[in-house]
């Protein structure tokens, strides 16, 4: 069992311009954003979903001590 978190539409005026490798995904976009925690397997699910709702990222990310 998890626990979810949700934001609303929003836009980043920088997000087209983020350097990689720090960060996985940029866009300027509007989105909304939906987050899954798990603590069990200590992974978030990080979900990017577009206006006509399709998923523009949507990725598995685990922190490994």
């Amino acid at each position: 069992m998890g626990q979810d978190g949700v934001t609303s539409g929003n836009v980043n005026p920088l997000g087209d311009i983020l350097p990689a490798p720090q960060f996985d995904y940029g866009s300027s976009d509007p989105h909304g954003c939906l987050l899954h925690f798990d603590p069990k397997t200590n992974s978030v699910n990080v979900r990017f979903i577009a206006p006509d709702g399709s998923d523009d990222y949507n990725e598995d990310l685990s922190y490994d001590e």
